[in-house]
């Protein structure tokens, strides 16, 4: 179901399968306002849809209680290389493709969301339980989770939720060791 709203429009589906395996669907959504602009767009993690420094589009997603997953869409429509009418129309589309074979295509959703999103591959800071780390976004999980491995404790992380700062790789003058290679995407 398509809604307008002011501002935007929201799309509710019936989800046919359980929460925790549909909270990757705020993340496909930023996907779908990248494919609805154009190449030039990038995702940050989890569901920033930019081009250049410009946010194009808030985005919202949530469960209600008729197991159905509302997602809205506020386009930033002075950023938009599209009218507002296409953009929707494009949006609309990648949404009913790819939910009509959600969950079985979960892990595509995730892989084709990794290959634009910057924060993928890079050294962030972020924060977890409440602290500040420094490590290196190697890849995202199977639930939309940003695996990141710290500096500090050379341990994996996993963040479902909170923003992901990229920074240039920080200089270790104690002689500590960089982190290791990671598997590429």
């Amino acid at each position: 179901m398509i809604e307008d709203i002011d501002g935007g429009f929201a799309l509710t589906a019936a989800l046919s399968c359980p929460l925790g395996q549909a909270r990757c669907l705020a993340m496909t959504a930023a996907s779908w306002v990248r494919d609805a602009v154009g190449g030039e767009a990038y995702i940050l993690w989890p569901n920033h849809a930019r081009l250049g420094e410009e946010d194009l589009c808030a985005i919202t997603c949530r469960a209600t209680a008729e197991n159905n997953i509302m997602l809205t869409f506020k386009p930033k429509v002075e950023v938009l290389p599209v009218s507002a009418e296409v953009f929707m129309e494009r949006v609309v589309s990648a949404a009913v493709r790819d939910l009509e074979g959600f969950p079985e295509n979960r892990a595509d959703l995730i892989q084709a969301y990794c290959e634009h999103c910057r924060t993928v591959m890079k050294f962030v800071n972020v924060t977890y339980s409440g602290m500040p780390l420094y490590g290196f976004a190697f890849a995202v999980d199977k639930h939309g989770g940003l695996m990141v491995m710290t500096q500090e404790s050379r341990t994996v992380v996993t963040l479902y939720g909170g923003e992901a700062e990229i920074v240039k790789k920080r200089e270790e003058p104690d002689g500590t060791p960089e982190l290791p290679n990671m598997p590429g995407r």
